[in-house]
């Protein structure tokens, strides 16, 4: 299997930002973690085509923890990474990327990576760690402290308890803090004879935000608008609290300082057993209850002001007059529309960004989002080992229920700058009535925006069965099959469910007037829906000793990716419900592994060719009604490369460790749906079938050199990211880049050790992702955007994600 172990020394070398940043000295693993702490995106081998955005970026992956999925279910902005942090309870991370993932991991053939927590062992040990950091370009303040205790008890019983707390801007100036909270880690073991008892715990309260994209311009370059840089937030500022009314006679608070509040309460039993005669067993189960509850800027845009998109998300759409947009500066533009369906620009703009694009703001939704998951799993292994080999066989179960409400508290419309303030925008009707389209804070109703409301069950049960036999001396052969079924029943707001209230009264203030109280949103019917799916996975390989030191293999899989929750939320129609399809992706992929290992050197070579098919690509549209309708088309990617991965320790103290991922990335099959204009009648289906798949580096390297003598430790970390497609139709090519990071450590005493760690030390500014130019549904459908459009026009500004500038930290860790 191709198998990677990072160690707790490893680690603490390096400074995250995020606790998918430690899978980035995996080889072929990408990882773009430049929106902060949450919301990452990991994947393998180009099984990508879920994974490239922050709302899936663990679509084909596994993030564990202790042997157990974080949670087993997705959904759109439902991933693991809003429940797992790496501390100083971390003690070794194991990626399983490749075919045999299929079947060692549940739902997950694109790799699994399990972050395996510190148990208590017969001396009692420490580590207190407190850290100073300047993110930002030395910027942004952040500190942290870490701790983790473990050591015996009496009576074979064992403990190790530990946890973090942090509070930090973020690499952004966003000007209040995007991160602020922390967990609480404990297990205690009880060791026998013949096995082990494990009971786990975890309290996970924390806070983060995530950083929107960023005005750029020249496609293909990492050249960013005037007024902006690597630095820059364009995040509403914090001042942004207000209430809204969500019924005739409740409200509720929109609170930007309160990010996304994520909690985790988890309880574990884990009981692992030897019974003699080649006979062992392990049982692993938890309850998990993770929730979050979001008050964040989205989908933040450039926005034309004369756009009738504008008008529609702002909830005024058909009400003509003159609009005026001004900001707390006092710069100001103005609109004017004829018949509340024509916007014409009135005199000129004097708000910030005009050289950027004219008579533009930034689209600022107040995004809401509630989501509780009272999750259980459990699974169970037993092993009989022979002469020649071993047969395991075993089962998963995950039962959840899951409550998920999302909206929105309103749309505002802010500067086009860094640090933007909300625009006031008013109204005055041809009658020469002054009405106020925003709140104080610049928001207006939350009725343009809608409700999603989706309850679910979900359960998973797999069987699984593995096999390794050594048919003949230094050959082997290893097999592994796995059954899954897993069944949903969800109740969904119907697609023209929500209820758009719109007072005859004046709102709650009794004041026609006020526009930004005039109406909410309340839900309508709901529809009950039943799936069930039944995958089978499998995964097999022979092997060869070729001596002490090296080894080869050939594996062949077959994995299935069932769909997530988003898959059956999305039956929200019943016309449409009735010919769905809620069926799997389909992972092949074969891999040659190399293998030699001697005390100061390792190498492992992995050619590998993985086939992704049955790829689900749905588009938005919007109807001339101002509803909203989706296209589905199936596609298919196939990439094929080599993964190389050495350590080599020199005389001196010289080491150097080292990766390098080379692949070809293609789209066997690719079409998309794009809209001419409102309405379904002039959409068209575009083939881009043959062309590169988007995000897909051919060349990613990471080089590590280090020198340790005495009480010192130097470490450079170069990191390479080759160019790639920015999207299927090839549009154009996000550039390649190289990151630097340098560690510094010093060690005073065998338990005093002080670290300088600077992330990004030459202050690259790396492309990770972008988003089209154009209104606001453009800027959500990357493959939408063309080289036709491109030519059409070449400077029109866009958007980009630029890896995080360059910080400093600088770290005590005092262990006892």
């Amino acid at each position: 299997m191709a198998i990677t172990t990072i160690d707790l020394s490893d680690m603490m070398k390096v400074v995250p930002i995020s606790t998918a940043d430690l899978v980035k000295n995996v080889p072929g693993a990408f990882v773009n973690s430049s929106l902060g702490e949450i919301r990452n995106m990991v994947y393998t081998r180009g099984v990508s085509a879920n994974s490239t955005d922050g709302a899936s970026g663990y679509y084909y992956v596994s993030l564990q923890e202790d042997g157990l999925p974080v949670t087993a279910i997705s959904a759109n902005n439902t991933g693991p990474d809003f429940f797992i942090r790496a501390d100083a309870t971390l003690d070794h991370l194991e990626a399983v990327r490749g075919g045999s993932a299929a079947i060692t991991g549940t739902n997950a053939p694109g790799g699994i990576f399990n972050y395996i927590s510190k148990t208590g062992t017969d001396v009692f040990s420490g580590v207190l760690s407190a850290r100073f950091g300047l993110e930002g370009n030395g910027s942004n303040p952040y500190y942290r402290s870490d701790i983790s205790v473990g050591g015996p008890f009496k009576n074979g019983f064992y403990y190790n308890v530990g946890g973090f707390y942090r509070h930090s801007v973020g690499a952004h100036d966003t000007g209040y803090p995007l991160n602020y909270g922390g967990q609480l880690k404990a297990n205690i073991v009880k060791k026998f004879a013949n096995g082990s008892l494990e009971l786990y715990a975890k309290l996970l309260d924390d806070h983060n935000g995530w950083f929107e994209f960023t005005p750029a311009i020249g496609f293909g370059t990492n050249h960013f608008a005037p007024g902006f840089d690597n630095k820059s937030s364009v995040l509403a500022p914090p001042e942004s609290k207000f209430s809204y009314q969500t019924g005739p006679n409740s409200f509720a608070t929109y609170d930007v300082g309160k990010l996304v509040h994520s909690k985790a309460n988890v309880i574990g039993l884990k009981l692992d057993a030897t019974l003699g005669n080649g006979w062992s067993f392990t049982n692993n189960g938890k309850f998990t209850n993770n929730k979050y509850d979001w008050n964040s800027g989205a989908i933040i845009f450039p926005q034309p002001l004369d756009n009738l998109m504008t008008y529609a998300l702002l909830g005024t759409l058909g009400m003509p007059g003159t609009y005026t947009f001004t900001s707390p500066s006092g710069a100001s533009a103005q609109i004017m529309s004829f018949s509340g369906f024509d916007f014409n620009r009135v005199g000129s703009s004097t708000l910030p960004g005009s050289n950027v694009i004219p008579f533009a703001g930034l689209i600022q939704a107040a995004a809401t989002r509630e989501m509780d998951n009272k999750e259980w799993m459990n699974q169970f292994s037993v092993t009989k080992k022979f002469d020649k080999g071993s047969i395991t066989a075993g089962m998963f179960y995950d039962h959840a229920n899951v409550l998920a409400i999302q909206g929105g508290a309103g749309i505002g419309i802010s500067e086009l700058k860094s640090q933007p303030k909300l625009l006031q925008i008013t109204l005055q009707s041809p009658a020469g009535q002054l009405q106020q389209v925003t709140n104080a804070k610049g928001y207006s109703a939350p009725g343009a925006i809608g409700q999603n409301y989706n309850k679910a069950s979900w359960e998973q049960i797999a069987f699984f069965l593995g096999s390794r036999w050594e048919f003949a001396p230094k050959w082997s052969l290893d097999w592994g099959v796995r059954q899954e079924e897993v069944k949903v029943a969800t109740n969904n707001l119907t697609d023209a469910g929500n209820i758009n209230v719109t007072s005859t009264t004046g709102g709650v203030d009794g004041n026609a007037s006020t526009l930004y109280d005039n109406n909410y949103v309340t839900q309508g019917n709901i529809i009950h829906v039943e799936r069930k799916l039944n995958t089978t996975s499998y995964s097999a390989a022979i092997n060869r000793e070729l001596s002490k030191e090296s080894s080869i293999y050939l594996r062949y899989s077959v994995g299935k990716k069932t769909p997530d929750l988003d898959s059956y939320f999305s039956l929200n129609n019943l016309a449409a419900n009735a010919v769905a399809q809620t069926k799997p992706q389909i992972v092949t992929q074969w891999e040659l592994g190399y293998k030699f290992t001697k005390p100061k050197f390792s190498l492992a070579v992995t050619p590998f060719y993985s086939d992704l098919t049955d790829v689900a690509t749905g588009t938005g549209f919007q109807n001339p009604d101002g509803t909203f309708y989706n296209r589905t088309v199936y596609n298919a990617l196939r990439t094929y490369g080599v993964e190389v991965e050495s350590t080599r320790y020199f005389s001196g103290g010289f080491a150097l460790r080292g990766s390098l991922t080379l692949q070809r990335s293609t789209a066997t099959k690719w079409q998309s749906w794009i809209a001419n204009g409102p309405g379904a009648a002039d959409d068209a289906l575009l083939d881009f079938s043959g062309n590169k798949s988007d995000n897909n580096p051919e060349v990613m390297s990471t080089i590590t050199p280090s020198y340790s003598k005495g009480r010192f430790f130097g470490q450079i970390q170069w990191r390479y990211m080759g160019s790639r497609p920015a999207n299927i139709p090839n549009a154009f090519s996000l550039p390649a880049f190289s990151q630097t990071d340098l560690t510094l450590q010093w060690q005073f005493s065998h338990k005093l050790t002080l670290s300088l760690t600077v992330n990004n030390l030459l202050d690259t500014k790396g492309v990770m992702s972008f988003a089209p130019p154009g209104i606001f549904l453009d800027a959500l459908n990357r493959q939408g955007f063309t080289k036709a459009m491109l030519a059409a026009n070449p400077n029109a500004p866009y958007s980009i994600v630029t890896i995080p500038a360059r910080a400093y930290f600088l770290s005590a860790n005092y262990t006892f």
